[in-house]
C-alpha cells in the first residue's frame, strides 16, 4: 500500500516498483480509483524520478549564528511536482534513457533545518575560481576565436548591455571549459558570450555556488542519516543558489519526509558540526577527479562535477580553509 504522496514518485507511469523483490513496471495510475497497473519488467534497469520541487518558510523556532552560515529549524510547506525519470543501469548507474511526464502536485507541511550561507562562503568560491580561471589553457586559436566572438557581439556585455571602453570585454564559456575533453568543442561559438568583468564575475560565482549547492546537498542528504539515526527517505534536502526563501541568499534545506516532523531537523541542527566535519572529511578521502557516487554525486550531474566547490564550502564553514 502506499500513500497518493508517495505513489507520485513511486509508481508514476514508466516506474520500476520492486515487490518481493521481484521487479514491475508501472503502465498507468488511477488517483480516483487508487490503482496502479504493473506489469513484469524486462531488463536489468531501475528508474529515478525527477522532482521539481518549492517550499515555503511558515515560522521559525530556532536559530543560530555561525562564522559562515545562520542556521534555523522552523515549519516549511514542500511543494513537489514529479516532471519526469530517468532510466539506470542496475550495476553500473550508467543513465540509458529518461522521459518527461507531469504528475500531480503534493504539499508536505512539516518541520525543516535550513543552513543560509553568508557572503564569506561566495568569496571564498569566488576566490577558488580565479585559481582555477587563471590556469585554464583555452587551446593555441584562443585570442582568435575571442575576438571573434567580441566582434560578433558588438563588443558589448550580453548581460548589462556596456560597450567595452579602455579594456577588452571577457568572452565566457556557457557550459564550463573544464566539462570538456578537448578544447575545439568547448570554444564552439555557440558556447561563448561576452561579458564585462563584472557580469563575468557573478556569472562564473553563480556556476561555482550552484555546482557546491547540489554537492553539498547530495552528500549531507547521503551522510546524516547515520548520525540521525534514520533511513535515507526519511529526509528531503532542497539547494537553491538564489532562494526567495531566504531572502535571496543561497540556502540548503533539509526537512523530514513526514507530515508535522518526527525530530530529525532538530536533530540536524544539534548535530551540524559533525556531519559537516564528516563529509568534509570524505570528500577529501575520495579517489575521484570531480564527483562521484561514493562523494558529491557523479560528475557532470550536479551543475558540473563540484567537488572543488563542496571542499570550498565543506571547509569555510568548519574553518578547515
Amino acid at each position: 500500500m502506499l500513500d497518493k504522496s508517495s505513489a507520485t514518485w513511486m509508481a508514476h507511469p514508466g516506474a520500476i516498483y520492486v515487490h518481493d523483490g521481484e521487479p514491475y513496471e508501472v503502465i498507468d495510475i488511477n488517483f480516483e480509483d487508487n490503482i496502479a497497473n504493473l506489469q513484469p519488467a524486462n531488463g536489468n534497469y531501475e528508474t529515478e524520478p525527477v522532482i521539481k520541487s518549492s517550499v515555503e518558510k511558515i515560522s521559525e523556532l530556532q536559530k543560530r549564528v555561525y562564522p559562515h552560515s545562520d542556521e534555523y529549524v522552523g515549519e516549511i510547506l514542500v511543494t513537489s511536482q514529479v516532471v519526469g525519470y530517468r532510466k539506470y543501469q542496475w550495476l553500473s548507474r550508467e543513465i540509458v534513457g529518461s522521459k518527461n511526464i507531469s504528475m500531480p502536485e503534493t504539499n508536505l507541511r512539516t518541520v525543516g533545518y535550513w543552513l543560509v550561507f553568508q557572503e564569506s562562503v561566495r568569496q571564498a568560491l569566488l576566490r577558488e575560481n580565479l585559481r582555477d580561471f587563471h590556469g585554464n589553457n583555452y587551446g593555441p586559436n584562443w585570442t582568435k576565436i575571442r575576438n571573434e566572438v567580441r566582434k560578433r557581439d558588438r563588443y558589448r556585455c550580453q548581460i548589462c548591455g556596456v560597450f567595452e571602453s579602455d579594456m577588452a570585454h571577457d568572452v565566457h564559456h556557457k557550459i564550463p571549459f573544464r566539462t570538456f575533453t578537448d578544447y575545439e568543442t568547448a570554444n564552439r561559438l555557440d558556447n561563448l558570450v561576452t561579458l564585462c568583468a563584472s557580469c563575468h564575475r557573478k556569472v562564473e560565482q553563480n556556476v561555482r555556488v550552484q555546482s557546491g549547492l547540489s554537492g553539498l546537498a547530495y552528500i549531507v542528504h547521503h551522510l546524516s542519516p547515520v548520525f540521525l539515526m534514520c533511513d535515507f527517505g526519511d529526509l528531503g534536502v532542497i539547494a537553491e543558489p538564489e532562494s526567495k526563501f531566504a531572502d535571496g541568499d543561497s540556502v540548503m534545506i533539509v526537512y523530514d519526509q513526514v507530515p508535522g516532523g518526527i525530530g530529525l531537523a532538530e536533530n540536524m541542527l544539534e548535530k551540524r558540526e559533525q556531519i559537516l566535519k564528516a563529509a568534509f572529511d570524505l570528500v577529501n578521502a575520495c579517489g575521484c577527479s570531480d564527483g562521484c557516487p561514493s562523494c558529491v554525486g557523479p560528475g557532470g550531474e550536479n551543475g558540473y562535477g563540484g567537488k572543488k566547490e563542496v571542499k570550498t564550502i565543506l571547509g569555510t564553514l568548519i574553518g578547515a580553509l
